[in-house]
């Protein structure tokens, strides 16, 4: 018997509040190019990890470590072209830290964004799913 998948336990409310902020930012920000999420599990530490990655505009270092500051975007033209109050990293990164996890943001302007953050999953549950020989 071989195990496929693994369900894994934690907040959904929290968790797709988290998903949506992140890869809201990253449709908003990549006009034209690519958007790839991953989901990771790390078994040893009972971690969920989940990078999302984008080709869009990228953004300074100044901008980036004041990234998750509440009310806080990269300068007042974005927030006239883009919209949005400046919350949504700030509200994903105390629901990251609630749930035992950290975040990281690596970006570089033109190039992309990329957004990783684990998460301590709470419980978890085998699903007894097998391969057809």
């Amino acid at each position: 018997e071989e195990l496929l998948t693994e369900k894994i336990c934690t907040d959904p409310l929290k968790f797709r509040q988290i998903l949506m902020n992140f890869i809201g930012n990253a449709i908003k920000f990549t006009e034209n190019g690519i958007i790839k999420t991953r989901f990771t599990y790390e078994k040893e530490n009972r971690h969920i990890l989940v990078s999302v990655t984008d080709t869009g505009i990228g953004m300074e270092a100044a901008t980036l470590s004041k990234l998750f500051q509440p009310f806080v975007q990269g300068d007042s033209s974005m927030s006239k072209k883009y919209g949005g109050t400046g919350l949504g990293l700030s509200i994903s990164k105390k629901l990251i830290q609630a749930m035992g996890g950290k975040v990281a943001v690596e970006s570089k302007v033109g190039v992309g964004t990329s957004v990783s953050f684990y998460i301590q999953e709470s419980t978890i549950e085998s699903k007894n799913l097998r391969r057809s020989a």
